[in-house]
């Protein structure tokens, strides 16, 4: 307790008065906060009876502790709980939003609670409840050093000049209570090769600097050990991307995942295009296991749909809000990295600002994804360099898989000039699913489907097959200048969106499909609906790290104006051949690898189109049919001994200058739709 000297000299008396009323009474006994001057919590009227204590000898920290504990002061008790670390503005005046106003009391409530005593192994008979600050203490305690000089004194006289010591002083600029230390250090300048003493400010800070700046002083305290105090570069970041892009708290599950996930943003290849990926690590086998990258169709729909839809390791409750565990997940054998492509679907985005085009095509999309995972090769490289790597997709995914595996490829051969030199990309083949190869076989093929499902009658298919270019062609291109073709094959397509069957699963009904229209959209289950909900609940959270341009916009599961995709290839022969004839495949020590399967049930990209497309293309590479087809079986983990036919699978081979260079299977899902990978056969998709 500061008082002011007594003395007989008029003059002496006047001075000790007034450095006492300014020094103490104007800085500890009136409402503003000594510790920082530009604080205020309002937390006491100004006619408040507190005021009473300004002339009592009281604590200067149980006259803070009154103020502090006011009733005034409204507690985040009131409020839902938000995770206010990662709202910190480290730039504001009030970095930590009023936490100032009520951290002591919640500290208390939480170091008092039992949970947190034990935890922390403090639970101990007769131990007294934790409290901020002893005032009993404080009011006892002797005070020894009135001016620390003495102590410097001492300390720099025993130092060795080969082990010299350093020195760091630091103040908040706005704390009225400890102004001292540039008058002291000015007094006391000493650097003689036995001690440096550094003393800085923080601007804008108050008493407790951590709390009000919390960036600055950590650049100081990281640049200190190294002398680097003189700098003004700003301190690096010690969290990598990849700590960046964990997520550790997912909104939403019911159970406890046994493996970690990343989501984030990588760059396209035109600056203003930023990527959405979402990785998943392997549950077992984590060695071993290769790594796919996922690719939704559309082109325009966003590869979440099938995180959480098919083949993630979770799915979406009914709610909207939370997530069950998929048994069936693929991340049981695989890292699997699901991303958003082309820039504009899901969670990807443009910024218009920096990249105004506004043209989509096969090129474009190939190009962001090959830099997408360029860069996700070097954030992940521990984790994925060297594995297996397989690009995979469904839908339009037959035509970004093979152009995106054409385009690495390309790459790798490039070597030491490529981009993808010494990232260790180990690319060994291709899965696509239920995909749109080519508009020949996808038109040929349609009235074929529609005949031999029971959906059109023999004199309706007859009428269809009239209006091929060559008539008794297995393959029926449709010649739509014929006369009368146009409105014939139109209506028969009508028939079928008009009896409300999904167009992606025949078995499907569809009944919010009100007149013919070649609908793209997946709204196909009551999963999407859920889907839609949780995302864009889960926009608003930090966990997935979306960037504010973001923050306003709803989850479209596909993008309608992407739609106007500029549809580059039509057909996919020539790349399958550039692929299978490539170099880098020619080279491989092992077989390269390309699955094609398709549920049986779906008509947008069906079986035969699939059947055809590898038929005519094995005819033309000079391919070799390894197995014809035949039954595939699977069998539930739980009946092992029981097995069942999951559909039927086709084999061949293609060779270069080494016999074997590729390895291509041909499958069916039996009773699946487009999304064969799951909802509606997920035990077979996951075997194949």
């Amino acid at each position: 307790m500061a008082t002011p000297l007594q003395s007989d000299n008029k003059t002496v008396q006047i001075c000790g008065e007034l450095a006492y009323n300014l020094g103490f009474l104007n800085v500890w006994k009136t409402l503003n906060d000594a510790y920082n001057t530009y604080t205020d919590c309002y937390a006491t009227p100004a006619d408040s009876a507190l005021l009473a204590h300004r002339h009592q000898s009281v604590t200067t920290r149980q006259l803070k502790k009154l103020s502090d504990t006011s009733k005034q002061v409204v507690l985040p008790d009131a409020y839902n709980f938000v995770d206010q670390a990662k709202l910190i503005n480290q730039d504001s005046t009030d970095a930590f939003l009023g936490g100032a106003c009520y951290w002591k009391n919640m500290a208390l409530n939480y170091l008092r609670n039992a949970s947190v005593i034990k935890a922390l192994h403090v639970d101990i008979e007769g131990l007294p409840a934790w409290s901020g600050c002893n005032d009993v203490m404080n009011n006892n305690y002797v005070q020894q050093y009135f001016d620390t000089t003495p102590v410097f004194h001492s300390i720099f006289s025993r130092v060795s000049p080969s082990q010299p010591l350093k020195f760091l002083i630091y103040n908040g600029d706005v704390d009225m209570k400890f102004t001292p230390p540039s008058w002291f250090s000015q007094q006391y300048k000493f650097d003689n090769g036995k001690a440096t003493l550094n003393v800085i400010t923080v601007k804008g800070a108050g008493h407790m600097v951590a709390m009000d700046r919390p960036g600055p002083i950590l650049q100081a305290l990281y640049n200190f050990p190294s002398s680097a105090l003189k700098s003004v570069s700003e301190i690096q970041n010690p969290v990598t991307k990849e700590e960046q892009d964990k997520i550790w708290d997912l909104p939403g599950l019911t159970y406890t995942p046994t493996f970690a996930q990343y989501s984030g943003y990588v760059n396209g290849a035109v600056d203003g295009n930023y990527m959405f990926y979402w990785m998943v690590e392997p549950q077992f086998d984590l060695d071993n296991a290769p790594v796919l990258l996922w690719l939704t169709g559309g082109p325009g729909c966003s590869g979440l749909g099938a995180l959480l839809t098919e083949h993630g390791p979770f799915q979406v409750n009914p709610d909207g809000n939370t997530l069950f565990e998929n048994q069936y997940s693929w991340n049981k054998a695989a890292f699997v990295i699901y991303l958003d492509s082309p820039r504009g679907v899901g969670f990807s985005y443009q910024d218009t600002q920096v990249n105004s085009e506004m043209i989509w095509n096969d090129e474009k999309t190939a190009a962001d994804v090959a830099a997408a995972v360029k860069q996700l090769y070097q954030v992940y490289q521990s984790k994925l360099g060297g594995r297996e790597f397989y690009v995979t997709g469904e839908s339009y995914g037959g035509v970004y898989v093979p152009a995106i595996t054409k385009l690495l490829i390309e790459q790798l051969e490039a070597g030491e000039k490529g981009p993808l030199n010494g990232l260790n990309l180990n690319l060994r083949g291709m899965s696509i699913g239920n995909g749109y190869f080519s508009n020949k076989y996808s038109m040929a093929t349609s009235m074929d489907f529609l005949y031999y499902h029971g959906v059109i009658g023999k004199n309706d298919y007859d009428s269809a097959r009239k209006c091929c270019v060559e008539a008794g062609q297995s393959s029926c291109q449709f010649n739509f200048s014929i006369d009368g073709c146009p409105e014939r094959l139109s209506g028969l397509f009508g028939l079928f969106y008009n009896y409300h069957i999904d167009v992606y699963n025949i078995y499907q009904n569809a009944t919010k499909k009100k007149n013919y229209r070649l609908e793209w959209s997946i709204n196909k289950t009551h999963l999407i609906c859920y889907l839609k909900d949780l995302f864009n609940y889960a926009s608003n959270d930090a966990s997935f790290g979306f960037p504010a341009i973001l923050l306003t916009k709803l989850l479209i599961i596909c993008n309608k104006n992407i739609r106007q995709y500029n549809n580059e290839d039509r057909d996919m022969t020539s790349i399958f051949k550039d692929i299978i004839s490539s170099k880098y495949v020619d080279q491989l020590a092992d077989s390269f690898k390309i699955l094609i399967y398709n549920g049986d049930a779906d008509l947008a990209c069906t079986f035969l189109e699939a059947e055809f497309f590898i038929d005519n293309l094995v005819d033309e590479q000079m391919g070799l049919t390894i197995a014809e087809k035949q039954p595939w079986f699977y069998s539930e983990a739980k009946t092992p001994d029981v097995t069942v036919a999951a559909g039927f699978r086709k084999s061949f081979e293609f060779s270069n200058t080494k016999e074997n260079a590729v390895i291509l299977d041909l499958l069916t899902v039996k009773g699946a739709d487009i999304c064969a990978n799951g909802q509606t056969c997920s035990g077979p998709a996951y075997a194949l």
